[in-house]
């Protein structure tokens, strides 16, 4: 189903930068529930994805694990904070920390997993390439999908599995295929991965003289394209909270709409909280859906004064993730 936006003034660059990601952010959520099984809550839906690839339990929870799962939970919840009070301002405020509450908690879901499968990951690149190899295929809807290809020209993308095909077109437009923004999104992550790796490239490399480069050959540019892994969800989450720390903020001071805010708001707190429930999902078939409940019971012990809806985003999804490991 194609998505239509409401149509926004003459856009200063910031402004079309922030509108560009919440677009994105939009058409991934909408296109998660294009994929949502019938008869079940999408987050149902999604849990069973996960848990239809079988693994070996009887792994327990120790307290590293326990430590990063604290974390993950502790770390959304401040990314839900923003929205809880409904409060525009308040959402305005919160979306410059929301793109690195929201990687974090992702994150760090996925170093506790990883520690209990007995293959621990702990720094960001290898989280994204144990996603890419040995997540991307179990997962659901947005998650499952990934990008090759040079960025520069749609034409040479190529989107696994192939739901739809990847055109160039300005992510200010309305209209499109919720999947086409989902690749629009994954292919302009690419670029930004192609751009640091660009600058890295720069700063390390020298001429014979032992001069600096002043810009990458078209021979250097193949080389880092060709050692770029497919590109993933987990890659866009990344780099919007890499670029959010270390380069530019200038977006999310903005004169962006209250609606698109909301939009930008809306969709990444269901990335944070989809991306939770396929680590969440995993951690239960390897250590037992009542070790991870119990687990979540003792941190909302600890949060329980903050009120009913610091636990809700857990508890809605330890309920998706019973249904589906029984």
């Amino acid at each position: 189903m194609p998505i239509f936006f409401p149509v926004s003034e003459p856009l200063t660059e910031s402004t079309a930068r922030f509108i560009a990601v919440a677009n994105v952010l939009a058409g991934v959520e909408q296109y998660a529930n294009s994929c949502r099984e019938p008869g079940f809550t999408l987050l149902e839906s999604e849990a069973r994805r996960v848990a239809a690839t079988p693994v070996r339990g009887g792994r327990e929870l120790t307290s590293r694990v326990m430590t990063r799962l604290r974390i993950a939970w502790q770390t959304e919840l401040a990314a839900r904070a923003g929205d809880a009070l409904d409060d525009p301002v308040l959402r305005r405020v919160a979306a410059q920390t929301l793109p690195v509450q929201a990687y974090y908690a992702v994150f760090n879901a996925a170093r506790a997993m990883t520690l209990v499968a007995g293959a621990p990951v702990d720094t960001h690149a290898a989280v994204q390439r144990d996603f890419e190899s040995q997540r991307a295929r179990r997962a659901a809807g947005p998650w499952r999908l990934t990008l090759s290809g040079d960025p520069k020209a749609a034409s040479t993308c190529s989107l696994e599995p192939a739901v739809c095909t990847v055109t160039g077109f300005n992510l200010l437009e309305s209209g499109h295929e919720a999947a086409e923004y989902v690749a629009a999104g994954l292919r302009m992550t690419r670029k930004w991965k192609l751009e640091a790796a660009r600058d890295e490239w720069l700063k390390r490399s020298r001429k014979k003289d032992g001069s600096r480069y002043q810009n990458l050959s078209p021979a250097g540019r193949a080389e880092i394209l060709s050692g770029l892994r497919r590109t993933t969800l987990i890659d866009f989450l990344y780099e919007m909270r890499r670029r959010t720390n270390y380069e530019s903020v200038d977006e999310y001071g903005s004169d962006a709409t209250d609606a698109e805010v909301h939009r930008f708001h809306e969709g990444l707190l269901y990335v944070t909280k989809s991306g939770l429930l396929l680590y969440e999902t995993q951690i239960a078939q390897y250590a037992g859906i009542k070790a991870l409940t119990d687990a979540a019971a003792e941190w909302s012990r600890s949060v329980k004064r903050a009120g009913r809806w610091a636990t809700e985003a857990v508890d809605e999804r330890l309920n998706a993730i019973g249904q589906a490991v029984r």
